[in-house]
């Protein structure tokens, strides 16, 4: 027989071992939960915060404005306005009918075409590749409609949605760029587009001032429910969306509108390829008006072309013909080589020694003279006396061959001013200027230059002879106006070394618009007009064309004292050819315009007090006739004796 007391024993050895042994799992269990929360709430804290996170935060971009645009007076010319983005849900159509309903109404009210959007509304269903770079087939939520849709024509669509039971259109509230001038200055504002959903600018102010006038995005984050409603005792953080700076440009819009009025009739009247104006002030360097034909609607640029929308006003370079004249006579006139007086024999009319013409026979003519006939022998004569290493000194002092520093996209171009100091045996800079150089440079003819260097240039001439860059912006503003930046005008040297030469080369310029000049058609009753015209050959395969010619004309009011400089250009003009023709009339009924509203004082009130005389006069015998009964036939009028009439003064 066993022993009881040996099998007790056995039985507590072996509670024994259970116990340790489940003393043993409780503890490895509970070392390994111990384990476990350490590794979650400690070592993957973060990483699984953030899972979480995603489970009940949401995160919203939110996009700051992009900065306006004004002119010098805080007109608006570019600014943001609220609009639509509509995009559907072509699962949430239901039927083919809704679709096509729905398709034939959005067409005809957003100018879309239909079969297209049909198109779009009945795939309900698109490939995509998976994670395991299989393509599988899910449902299509999303079909793209039409961004930038106006505010009005938006409520609309949406209330024929409603009415007609449509739940497919989502509404996206955005922003677009507007110009609420439309086409005034557009080819120097710019504008802007789109792509994938990013604004990008394409030209002028918008792409060259981009890292100042775009916006800084923000985030909103916050706690949310389980339909996406934040939680009124959530968490939430914001970071701020910072707004574009505003820019205000030196143009004035009452005188752009002015010049591109007038241009446009320019166009109209002559159909040039290209035409283009600029109106600047001559001490500051501030561009008040700057404008190119053909031009374009930034607000609706369905169908432009690339001549429309381009800035060629500052890439554009061109052959200046005679407007060159008085620019490189003044280098002559300042070094005391000629005076006004002094007389060149002008070969009548042909140079043979240079194969030289001038467009009529001239014979021996004083330098004012020469510019006033508009004389390329006697200018290519001065330009002898000057050598060429002073000609050039003279342009390049001008500013040509350089960029004005104009804040524009495409970057301006630096025109073409050959150096006669280049070493003709050097392969990087060969030899540019030729024989015959020293008599074609100074009429313009074997350079090239952009209109806004044109300007440039007689603005120097105009203020005596300062260095200057022309200005397209006058000053920045943050979104709050908080801070203004304004940019002081800075001169550079003067040019001349004698403190009249501006002043001669303009009384000399003057007479190109008076009789025996070559621009009368410039004349402005009441103001001396400095000018020049400039009727230049277009270069065609190599070759100076016949038929092809840029007529130009840039002057300044009053000659005595310049308030402006304005320069006109018609590129290939159609029925005439001549800057004093086809620009000439453009300057002075721009100019006519512009005094009126600077209130510029004329220099020549008597033609203005004598123009007011006659009207009074004629307006004092409309008044005598209107009122006088009407005598009888038979009477007689009263004549006076012969003595008493006094003949005109002789002259």
């Amino acid at each position: 027989m066993s022993n009881p007391m040996n099998k007790d024993k056995q039985r507590h050895n072996m509670r024994g071992r259970m116990s340790s042994i489940a003393f043993l799992i409780l503890t490895l269990g509970f070392g390994y939960v111990i384990f476990c929360f350490h590794n979650l709430q400690i070592k993957r804290h973060d990483e699984l915060l953030i899972k979480a996170k995603r489970n009940y935060t949401s995160k919203k971009t939110v996009r700051g404005q992009r900065g306006s645009i004004y002119d010098r007076n805080g007109s608006l010319l570019a600014s943001n306005q609220p609009c639509y983005t509509l995009f559907a849900d072509p699962i949430n159509f239901g039927n083919d009918e809704n679709r096509e309903k729905t398709a034939t109404y959005l067409a005809q009210k957003l100018n879309l075409n239909r079969d297209f959007l049909l198109k779009k509304f009945k795939k309900i269903s698109r490939m995509v590749k998976s994670k395991d770079n299989k393509m599988i087939k899910i449902e299509n939520r999303y079909a793209s409609i039409a961004r930038e849709v106006n505010f009005e024509v938006g409520d609309e669509i949406k209330q024929w949605c409603v009415e007609n039971n449509i739940g497919a259109i989502t509404f996206s509230e955005q922003t677009k760029r507007y110009y609420p001038k439309n086409g005034l200055l557009a080819n120097v504002i710019g504008f802007t587009s789109y792509n994938k959903g990013e604004e990008i600018p394409v030209i002028g102010i918008e792409r060259a001032l981009e890292e100042l006038i775009s916006a800084t995005e923000g985030t909103f984050t916050f706690e949310r429910s389980v339909d996406n409603v934040p939680l009124a005792y959530g968490n939430k953080k914001l970071n701020m969306a910072i707004d574009g700076i505003d820019v205000y440009l030196t143009v004035d819009e009452a005188i752009q509108s002015f010049v591109e009025e007038e241009l446009q009739a320019l166009a109209d009247k002559w159909r040039p390829k290209t035409a283009y104006a600029i109106l600047a002030d001559p001490y500051t360097g501030d561009i008040l008006a700057i404008a190119q034909r053909p031009s374009f609607n930034p607000n609706d640029r369905r169908g432009i072309s690339d001549e429309q929308w381009t800035l060629r006003i500052a890439t554009d370079i061109y052959e200046p013909g005679s407007t060159m004249k008085p620019l490189s006579i003044s280098g002559a006139i300042d070094r005391g080589l000629v005076s006004p007086n002094t007389v060149f024999d002008c070969e009548n009319g042909y140079w043979r020694d240079y194969k030289l013409r001038d467009s009529s026979v001239h014979g021996p003519m004083t330098v004012q003279q020469i510019v006033q006939k508009s004389s390329n022998i006697g200018t290519a004569k001065i330009a002898i006396i000057m050598g060429k290493n002073l000609l050039y000194k003279t342009l390049w002092d001008y500013g040509f061959g350089q960029r004005t520093g104009l804040p524009l996209k495409p970057t301006e171009s630096r025109g073409i001013l050959p150096n006669p100091r280049r070493d003709k045996y050097s392969p990087k800079h060969p030899q540019e200027w030729w024989s015959i150089s020293i008599t074609r440079i100074p009429m313009g003819q074997g350079v090239a230059v952009t209109p806004v260097q044109m300007v440039r240039a007689f603005c120097i001439l105009a203020n005596g002879g300062w260095q200057l860059k022309l200005n397209l912006v006058s000053q920045l503003k943050q979104h709050d106006n908080k801070k203004t930046l304004r940019f002081p005008v800075k001169r550079g040297k003067n040019i001349f070394q004698r403190k009249n030469t501006a002043k001669i080369v303009r009384q000399m310029m003057a007479t190109v618009t008076e009789a025996g000049g070559t621009a009368r058609k410039a004349r402005l009753k009441g103001y001396t007009v400095a000018g020049k015209t400039g009727t230049s050959q277009k270069v065609i395969n190599g070759r100076y064309s016949n038929s092809k010619y840029i007529a130009s004309f840039i002057g300044m009011v009053p000659a005595t004292n310049p308030r402006f400089v304005l320069l006109v250009v018609a590129d290939e003009p159609q029925g005439a050819y001549y800057g004093g023709t086809v620009a000439g009339p453009t300057f002075r009924k721009i100019s006519e315009r512009v005094v009126k509203y600077l209130n510029i004082a004329p220099d020549r009130p008597e033609e203005l007090e004598d123009e007011d005389k006659a009207v009074r006069l004629r307006t004092q015998g409309d008044d005598i006739r209107s009122i006088s009964p009407r005598t009888n036939s038979h009477s007689r009028r009263r004549r006076l004796p012969r003595s008493s009439i006094t003949p005109p003064p002789m002259r």
